[in-house]
């Protein structure tokens, strides 16, 4: 590295020696090209009045887009206090003049699922490609639950429960924290159960138990899958603790008539029809017609009930109350009724009326059933007609084997769940019951194994939404 040499002391005596002239010279050069002091007067005001218009103009455009996102905040308070429609009324004022605001619109998918207009609710979050806060996730799991689409309700649920483990609800006071958790591991246990994840769901409720405030809740589920595990002796246990705590069940978050009706049935499956009549009894008293066609399956149970114990009389009330009740409400109509007067009718030895009953019933468009065809078979042998009373027999006898066929093949699943058929029929029961979605998603997820006729053509018939193959076309060889 090299140094710039020194100068000799000499020359540094004779600069300093230079002329008045020079040295005037050179001061009025330098203040030639600095600023005076008044310049920089001027250029430091010119730096702060530009960084103040900066400052200003950013904290103008903050003020701004807070003062335009208010309405934002207050639908969030008003969602808070639960005040459903007037956080839509503000959301939708809003959404007018920002219609690409997606923030809005999933605050308004929770206002519809707070209004239980799951439909709009799922519509919002699908428009808007999925869900941006966990109140979000919530209120769209709960809708595709309640929407019946059990398989992306799950999903959801899966991330829901990921977000409470990370502490999404730890902001939350005590009870509503609880309130939200309880509710969200009850659906998620209804989605598993749904599926046929039944020792999956059991878990989930068990976790359900342990959240304060959901003991009642928990139970009541516990007992449903008890009893579509086939345990309901175990079932009615949980639902007799349940009634016992709240006997007008008005804690459980679903309809008191609902949980009437289920228990009330179950007592009478299992041989406690007494105590199941006064139950059921109380699922039609507190429907209050609300649910015009459980209304309708409670008393037809209610005859069902009293003609096991004997009681013919009490069992034609209820089964002539609710072939009254179907003319007026247009419920379905109810193949138990029908058959259970035209056995009475046997009995008192009037062949024509157990016809007529079994006319009427075919009249509604009912698919033939064995038990159907055998009082048929029965009243045409009283009345003489031989030939008739044949052909029923023969009829009889081969949907009693297509009967024994189906029930074979539904108890050797129950006992295999998550297999391919179990899949298959669990698919063609959704189907049958116009749940069209959550069956293709099933036949979904096994179609690269669809070999068999049976399958194939419930595949087509749920793409295309139209009439489903019989449940004889399937292979029993299988089973």
């Amino acid at each position: 590295m090299t140094s710039t040499p020194k100068r000799k002391k000499k020359e540094k005596k004779a600069d300093r020696g230079t002329s008045a002239e020079q040295t005037s010279a050179d001061q009025a050069s330098k203040e030639e090209s600095a600023p005076s002091a008044k310049s920089k007067s001027k250029l430091a005001k010119y730096a702060v009045a530009l960084v103040v218009i900066v400052l200003a103009t950013a904290g103008g455009l903050f003020a701004i887009d807070y003062f335009n996102r208010a309405p934002l905040r207050e639908a969030r308070q008003k969602l808070a206090e639960e005040d459903y429609n007037y956080a839509l009324v503000v959301l939708k004022e809003y959404s007018a003049n920002h219609p690409d605001d997606k923030i809005a619109k999933s605050l308004m998918g929770r206002a519809y699922a707070g209004l239980k207009d799951y439909e709009k609710c799922i519509s919002i979050y699908e428009e808007i490609e999925g869900a941006f806060e966990f109140e979000d996730m919530f209120s769209f799991g709960k809708a595709l639950t309640i929407n019946l689409d059990y398989n992306e309700a799950y999903n959801n649920w899966i991330g829901v429960m990921g977000l409470i483990n990370d502490g999404a609800l730890d902001d939350f006071e005590p009870k509503k924290k609880n309130q939200i958790h309880g509710e969200a591991l009850y659906l998620m246990a209804v989605c598993q159960s749904q599926l046929g994840q039944l020792d999956r769901s059991l878990d989930t409720v068990n976790d359900l138990l342990l959240v304060e405030g959901n003991e009642l809740y928990g139970k009541y589920l516990k007992g449903l899958i008890l009893a579509k595990r086939g345990k309901e002796l175990e079932a009615i246990k949980e639902w007799d603790y349940v009634r016992e705590k709240d006997p007008s069940i008005s804690n459980l978050k679903i309809p008191p008539y609902l949980f009437f009706y289920e228990l009330g049935l179950l007592k009478v499956e299992q041989g406690f029809a007494e105590e199941g009549i006064e139950i059921l009894k109380q699922s039609l008293t507190s429907n209050k017609f609300e649910n015009l066609q459980r209304a309708a399956e409670c008393m037809e149970s209610i005859g069902t009930a009293y003609d096991e114990l004997g009681n013919a009389e009490m069992a034609e009330f209820y089964w002539k109350k609710l072939i009254e009740f179907e003319q007026q409400s247009q419920t379905l109509p109810s193949h138990v009724a029908r058959e259970g007067l035209a056995n009475l009718a046997l009995q008192n030895k009037s062949p024509e009326e157990a016809i007529s009953w079994m006319v009427q019933l075919k009249q509604t468009g009912a698919a033939d059933r064995s038990s159907s065809t055998y009082i048929m078979q029965r009243a045409h042998a009283m009345l003489g007609n031989k030939v008739a009373a044949k052909q029923f027999e023969e009829l009889t006898k081969s949907l009693r084997e297509s009967e024994k066929k189906i029930n074979t093949i539904r108890q050797a699943l129950e006992s295999h769940p998550g297999t391919y058929w179990s899949n298959v029929i669990r698919a063609y029961d959704f189907a049958r019951d116009k749940n069209w979605q959550q069956a293709e998603l099933l036949l979904d997820a096994v179609k690269e194994n669809l070999q068999d006729k049976f399958s194939k053509e419930l595949y087509q018939a749920v793409k295309n939404q139209t009439a489903l193959p019989s449940l004889e076309d399937v292979p029993l060889e299988l089973f």
